[in-house]
C-alpha cells in the first residue's frame, strides 16, 4: 500500500485499511504487544509475546466509549473460526491490528456503553500507524513524536491461508 497524502495541515488518526469479516471469525492469534492494548505512546506494559484472544474479549469497555483495543508491534496476526477458512496476516514493517463489533461512528457518538450498538460481523483494522492517545480525554494532546504526519508511506502485508 502507497500512501501520498493532500495537501493535509492537521495529523491522521490512523492509517491503515478496514474491512469487515464474516460473523464466524471469531478468534485471534498475535505475536506482538499484549495482552491489553496498546498504543505508539502506550505501550511499556504490553510485552512482545505470543497472545490469543475471542473477538469480542479485544474491546475495552471504558466509561466514556473511545477508541480501544488495538495492538501495536504486531508481526502477524491469526484470525480463525467455526466453519470458516483460518487466515494469518504478515506485515512489512510491523502492524498495528484492532477488531471492533460496532462501527467507529458508533463508538465516537455513544455517550455510554449502553449507547453502543454490537454488530455479529466484526470490523478489522489493520493499520501501518496510529496517533498516540496522550491524556486528550482529560490532559494534554499525544507529545508530537507520536502524531501521524500526513507525509508519504509505504506498508505492505500478506495475507495468506492457513491449514
Amino acid at each position: 500500500l502507497q500512501f501520498e497524502p493532500l495537501n493535509l495541515l492537521t495529523r491522521l488518526p490512523r492509517l491503515g485499511f478496514k474491512t469487515h469479516l464474516n460473523q464466524r471469525y471469531s478468534h485471534v492469534t498475535w505475536f506482538g504487544r499484549g495482552p491489553h492494548e496498546s498504543y505508539a505512546d502506550r505501550k511499556d506494559s504490553a510485552f512482545v509475546d505470543l497472545y490469543s484472544s475471542e473477538t469480542r474479549d479485544l474491546f475495552h469497555h471504558y466509561i466514556n466509549p473511545q477508541e480501544n483495543g488495538n495492538r501495536s508491534d504486531v508481526r502477524w496476526l491469526a484470525v480463525e473460526g467455526d466453519h470458516a477458512p483460518s487466515f494469518k496476516i504478515k506485515g512489512s514493517p510491523l502492524f498495528n491490528f484492532s477488531l471492533h463489533h460496532c462501527t467507529l461512528q458508533n463508538l465516537t457518538e455513544a455517550k455510554h456503553t449502553d449507547e453502543i450498538k454490537w454488530l455479529s460481523e466484526p470490523a478489522l483494522f489493520i493499520d501501518l500507524a496510529q496517533t498516540g492517545l496522550g491524556s486528550n480525554a482529560c490532559g494534554p494532546d499525544a507529545l508530537p513524536e507520536y502524531r501521524l504526519k500526513p507525509k508519504s508511506y509505504q506498508f505492505g502485508i500478506i495475507l495468506s491461508p492457513m491449514r
